[in-house]
């Protein structure tokens, strides 16, 4: 691919791993490989609690009960509070910071952050939405582990009700995404975490099926690509994993994500090998 092209996919469901898999396999061909920034908007199979890079799930999740209650349970890159994705649009994006420093030479990571998720808010705005984004100023109590009721970060509200919640991580420059657009309202979760653990939502959650058409909400992907390619300068360009980007994701999966306790392995080496095939690979361009 060209340069000035923002890499877009086709909205797809897959399981917790393979998702987060793919958001790290795509980024990390952008760092090594020379890839462009991408926007990504996908779903969950089956419904999936994600996990932010720091929390501890050891100690707020019964993972047994969670997966005979049929959960899919993963932890993120990106850090945030827990999510959990049911009926929703899931989108991840990644700007490499050759493009981000023109805006913010100093390479300051919440500028970098709000920077790329303008687009968004303007995007949503352009439907008739009253999106704002803001940092959350509620008095809701910091232990609660759900995103959607901590007054952490940097959120995307309509009125005083959180519509995205989105974390994002740095590396080498460039900057992952990741966020969460609620359809409609989750169901209430089992009974599946530790005792004491405050799972509530009682910040309030917005959701797109209170404010869209089913066939407004079915186009928020392509809309709000459109709008972040637009921001950007950036000419949209479908473009199919190429078969290393494919032998990541599948490394990445299986030996990372499927693993929830993964930010406690030795993952390093597996991160080495796999940085030294995209510059490899890149080099016989």
């Amino acid at each position: 691919m060209g340069a000035g092209q923002l890499r877009i996919f086709e909205p797809a469901e897959r399981g917790p791993a393979e998702n987060m898999a793919m958001d790290e396999a795509l980024f990390l061909s952008l760092i090594h490989g020379g890839a462009p920034p991408f926007i990504r908007f996908y779903r969950w199979a089956p419904p999936t609690l994600s996990f932010g890079y720091f929390q501890k799930i050891e100690r707020l999740l019964n993972q047994e009960l969670a997966k005979k209650s049929g959960l899919g349970i993963v932890r993120r890159a990106s850090g945030g509070k827990m999510v959990f994705h049911a009926d929703e649009w899931t989108f991840s994006l990644a700007m490499p910071g050759t493009l981000l420093e023109k805006a913010n030479p100093k390479g300051d990571f919440l500028r970098n952050f709000q920077s790329l998720m303008e687009p968004l808010v303007n995007g949503l705005q352009q439907l008739g939405l009253n999106a704002e984004l803001r940092a959350d100023t509620t008095k809701a109590s910091t232990d609660r582990i759900h995103c959607y009721s901590a007054n952490v970060g940097h959120s995307v509200f309509l009125g005083d009700r959180k519509l995205i919640g989105a974390a994002g991580v740095a590396k080498e420059g460039s900057v992952l995404i990741h966020g969460s657009i609620p359809i409609s309202l989750p169901p209430v979760l089992p009974d599946v975490f530790f005792h004491g653990v405050n799972s509530e939502t009682s910040l309030g959650m917005a959701c797109l099926s209170e404010r869209l058409s089913p066939t407004r909400i079915a186009e928020i992907p392509a809309h709000l690509t459109q709008s972040f390619g637009q921001a950007f300068s950036l000419e949209l360009a479908f473009e199919p994993l190429s078969s290393l980007e494919t032998q990541v994701l599948q490394e990445l999966a299986r030996k990372k994500y499927a693993d929830v306790f993964w930010s406690q392995q030795g993952v390093a080496p597996m991160h080495v090998q796999i940085k030294n095939l995209f510059l490899v690979s890149r080099g016989k361009d």
